[in-house]
């Protein structure tokens, strides 16, 4: 077997280096970078969420989280699943190729403490809201309905922190 042929794959290339330049999920991620930013250094921290580099980011979990609604996952499961062989979604979330994912239930207990921070609802809501506002939903990329996104808005206001 010749050296080339055991070359992992992507050897040397991050995920993003697969995701269209003009991909809508590059909005996405730029606007959720800046809202968790902001929310996150203004003075309201999130409290109880994990900063370690080891564990889980506040960051990662909310655009997992974003990735669930976009694309209607319907359990933890499946967009673990997902985040193993996507490289869209290993992107999106801050994945490398060769990252490990999340044990499911170390996710669900941080996606909780995220969702419970009301910095990174409030990011998460207005990341919504961009996509309903610029009308995202309608293009061919996502699974989310408009229904399905006005549930998820009214989701994150009725979450009480």
């Amino acid at each position: 077997m010749k050296a080339a042929d055991r070359t992992p794959f992507g050897a040397g290339l991050q995920p993003q280096a697969f995701v269209p330049p003009d991909h809508p999920m590059r909005l996405v991620r730029r606007f959720i970078n800046h809202q968790l930013e902001r929310a996150l250094d203004a003075g309201s921290p999130a409290s109880g969420v994990a900063r370690d580099p080891a564990a889980l980011s506040t960051e990662a979990v909310a655009r997992a989280w974003l990735l669930k609604c976009f694309y209607e996952i319907p359990s933890d499961r499946q967009l673990l699943q997902q985040l193993h062989y996507n490289l869209l979604f290993r992107w999106f979330v801050g994945f490398g190729l060769q990252d490990a994912i999340w044990p499911e239930s170390l996710y669900a207990a941080e996606r909780e403490k995220a969702l419970d921070t009301p910095s990174v609802r409030s990011a998460l809501l207005a990341t919504l809201e961009m996509v309903e506002l610029t009308q995202l939903i309608g293009d061919e990329q996502f699974a989310l309905s408009r229904k399905g996104l006005l549930a998820r808005m009214a989701e994150l206001r009725g979450v009480t922190g």
